[in-house]
This record gives structure tokens, C-alpha cells and sequence, in this order.
């Protein structure tokens, strides 16, 4: 079930970060775990300043999240275990009922997020370099 939060409490918050963590930690092998672990307290800081859209399995155990802040997609993340299911698409529909258009950026050794963005209709609009790990972003967007 996707769901948009009204309001974001401290077990959601919990549950997003260490979601956010461990698949930070799994996709981007390429950087050091550290960088994510250093960064811990800032994302959990910005947060709540996003629009938060949160997937749940029928238990009702959080599986995935969204955040996006003023059409900046800062963070799309679907744990290990429920990867390729369709859960990251259905979180990306769910927030297209919301926004015209989107932006992000994703580290070009990061192949497996490109290719689910360009399926969903994201365009690589530049391509730019992550000042705090010196890697390759491309910055894509998508136009409903």
C-alpha cells in the first residue's frame, strides 16, 4: 500500500532511516559506508521538510519511501527484499498525482537506478560532479 504522511512520526522516521541507510549502503558500493553513516543526522533533519510518500506490505511494515522536496526528488529507496517488485514505480505514481514535474540526481556508476528512472520517463537533463564524494551525477527530469 503507498500512502502519502500528513505528519511524520518518530517510529516512520526511524523505519525511513534505516531504510535509507541500508540501501544507501548496498547500491553505492562505490562509496564508503561511512559517507552515509556522516550524513545519518542531516537527512533526518531535512525530512521532514519533504513530501514523504511511504509503501507498507500487508503487515503494514514500511518497505519503501519517497521524498520529495519542491519537486526535488531527494530520496527514492525500496528495501533488498522488495526490489523489483514494482514498489518503486507505484511510490513514483502515487507522487505524480501531486507534481507536474520532478528532478533528481543519481551517481552514474549507479546503472540500475538510471534505468529505472529512464523507464519511467525521466530525462538526463546534465550531467554534474558530487562535490562531497567527487563522483558523476547525472541530473535527470521528468515533465508530466
Amino acid at each position: 500500500m503507498i500512502t502519502k504522511l500528513e505528519v511524520l512520526t518518530e517510529n516512520q522516521l526511524k523505519d525511513i532511516m534505516s531504510i535509507w541507510l541500508d540501501t544507501n549502503k548496498k547500491a553505492h558500493s562505490f562509496i564508503a559506508n561511512s559517507y552515509w553513516e556522516d550524513n545519518v543526522e542531516l537527512v533526518e533533519k531535512e525530512l521532514p521538510k519533504a513530501d514523504i510518500y511511504i509503501a507498507t506490505d500487508e503487515n503494514g511494515k514500511m518497505i519503501g519511501f519517497l521524498g520529495v522536496l519542491e519537486g526535488y526528488i531527494a530520496g527514492l529507496f525500496v528495501s533488498s527484499d522488495y526490489q523489483r517488485q514494482g514498489i518503486g514505480n507505484k511510490l513514483i505514481e502515487r507522487a505524480k498525482a501531486d507534481f507536474e514535474e520532478f528532478s533528481l540526481t543519481v551517481y552514474e556508476k549507479n546503472k540500475q537506478a538510471i534505468n529505472f528512472y529512464t523507464k519511467e520517463g525521466f530525462k538526463i537533463s546534465e550531467t554534474q560532479i558530487d562535490e562531497d564524494t567527487k563522483e558523476i551525477e547525472l541530473v535527470m527530469v521528468y515533465k508530466n
